[in-house]
């Protein structure tokens, strides 16, 4: 069994898919239900069980940053807590900075909802798994005053966010499409966000392989042979492809934390069918 990989992302989606119990990559490896980066002062993320995993968003450099945004797209096919949602201290400190920039806000909808949708998560957090000596702490008081201050007048600036929130979408679509078409231009080997639906494929330069949005590459024989069930008609669900495990083909190819394209699928499987 593969212990050492190519890539991070590679090390990172093998680690998601809980089909061996270790393996590295540079500055990232993973022990079990955990991985880390550049340590074990830095636990990344740990699944809890076998359908949810804490994801430790808390990091500030690039490097670890990468490694956070790698993660969160590896294991979307799996319920993700994330520490800067969960972490009372870290709640409360950005509960109080919004609550402070709201004074002076030309846009206070903006801080409304994210003290609104902050506290809410965490109090939900907080009683699904039963931690009553935080929601009895005075920190926990204390952002709980803010909240339901705004909560009573939270329809008016729902319609105001809601506005806002068109012209976001909008504008993180184009920028989008921009970087898609970046990907098939080999001008960039992965699409970042955390809003990204679906994923897309291509061929590697060399031939070799095929690519996804996501960096991850799989074998080009591997990836022939499934097309050719695909095409045959055969039930795929179960099939293996490198070290990952087909879902279902069904409105999206979903394998993994992929749901790739049908439309681009079938165009990349075109290009290498024999």
């Amino acid at each position: 069994m593969k212990r050492v990989f190519g890539n991070l992302s590679d090390v990172i989606h093998v680690y998601a898919q809980r089909s061996q119990s270790n393996g590295e990559s540079g500055n990232v490896f993973f022990n079990g239900d955990k991985i880390y980066s550049y340590g074990h002062h830095y636990l990344l993320g740990e699944f809890i069980n076998d359908t949810t995993i804490i994801i430790n968003d808390k990091g500030y450099s690039s490097s670890t940053g990468s490694h956070i945004g790698m993660l969160r797209n590896a294991t979307r096919q799996y319920r993700q807590l994330f520490m800067t949602d969960i972490d009372i201290n870290l709640v409360s400190h950005r509960i109080k900075d919004n609550a402070d920039k709201l004074k002076n806000a030309r846009k206070p909808e903006k801080y409304v909802t994210e003290i609104i949708n902050s506290f809410e998560t965490l109090e939900a957090h907080l009683k699904e798994f039963k931690k009553v000596n935080t929601i009895k702490s005075d920190e926990f008081k204390s952002i709980k005053k803010v909240y339901s201050a705004l909560k009573k007048d939270e329809g008016k600036y729902l319609e105001q966010a809601k506005e806002r929130g068109i012209k976001e979408r909008e504008k993180a679509k184009k920028a989008h499409e921009e970087k898609l078409i970046k990907f098939f231009s080999y001008e960039v080997d992965r699409l970042y966000g955390n809003d990204i639906k679906e994923d897309y494929l291509r061929v590697s330069l060399d031939g070799m392989f095929i690519e996804t949005t996501q960096s991850v590459k799989i074998d080009i024989e591997d990836a022939r042979n499934l097309y050719k069930m695909i095409k045959a008609g055969v039930d795929i669900a179960g099939e293996r492809i490198g070290s990952y495990r087909v879902s279902s083909l069904n409105g999206h190819l979903v394998i993994g934390c992929h749901r790739i394209n049908v439309k681009n699928m079938h165009e990349v499987g075109q290009l290498i069918i024999k």
